[in-house]
């Protein structure tokens, strides 16, 4: 599989194999009054981004019957799912 961007082929894999989770999109902190806050996870913001990419490269290497079929596709996961064969399934993917 060619580099989509930055990349390496191993991220590409953890992304489509499902084997890299995404993240929760917020985490708890304490403020400095120690109350609990919930804040935005920039961890989530990388795994989202690089998850798009991945998306988009996917969306542009197929076939336009292929890319009628992985259209919906919310992740990189659920794209080649599809695209192996077997539909789209509700997961952790948001």
């Amino acid at each position: 599989m060619a580099s989509a961007g930055a990349y390496s082929d191993a991220q590409m894999e953890g992304h489509i194999n499902s084997k890299t989770v995404a993240p929760d999109v917020e985490i708890s902190e304490k403020a400095a009054d120690g109350k609990t806050v919930k804040t935005a996870n920039l961890a989530y913001e990388e795994w989202f981004a690089g998850d798009k990419q991945i998306l988009g490269f996917l969306f542009a290497s197929v076939s336009k019957e292929v890319f009628v079929q992985i259209a919906t596709s919310q992740t990189a996961a659920q794209a080649w799912r599809w695209e192996a064969g077997s539909p789209p399934r509700a997961t952790h993917d948001p």
